[in-house]
């Protein structure tokens, strides 16, 4: 891990936040996210998560396209409770950009953590 470190590819920062489910003034469930502590600005890698194939992940439907990026995520150090992100509900800010988590693991060595995200958009 020291030699991947000194590579200078964890140019990116990830921030994982954590939703907060409160009740609203008529009884309706409103979700707000927070970042969590010691989780915020973590040195990352961000990279789409096949880059040596091509994905078909776009669906069309009458006036509106909606696109599914996937991205992979590898954090420069181990979180060995990241597994459990992903039933937590948990998203993610890379670079400005917010996505929800899909999945997460923690390589071999326990060395650093990989995250599976998803960006969905809608566009008119």
């Amino acid at each position: 891990m020291p030699l991947t470190l000194e590579t200078g590819l964890f140019v990116s920062l990830a921030t994982v936040y954590g939703r907060d489910r409160v009740q609203g003034p008529t009884g309706n469930f409103i979700d707000s996210y927070r970042p969590i502590s010691g989780l915020m600005d973590i040195p990352c890698m961000d990279t789409p998560t096949s880059p040596n194939r091509v994905q078909a992940n776009e669906v069309r439907q009458i006036q509106q396209i909606l696109s599914i990026g996937m991205r992979h995520v590898l954090l420069n150090r181990c979180f060995t409770d990241a597994p459990n992100w992903a039933n937590e509900a948990y998203r993610v800010d890379v670079d400005g950009v917010m996505y929800e988590l899909w999945g997460a693991e923690n390589d071999s060595q326990t060395q650093m953590t990989r995250l599976e995200l998803r960006l969905v958009q809608v566009q008119a």
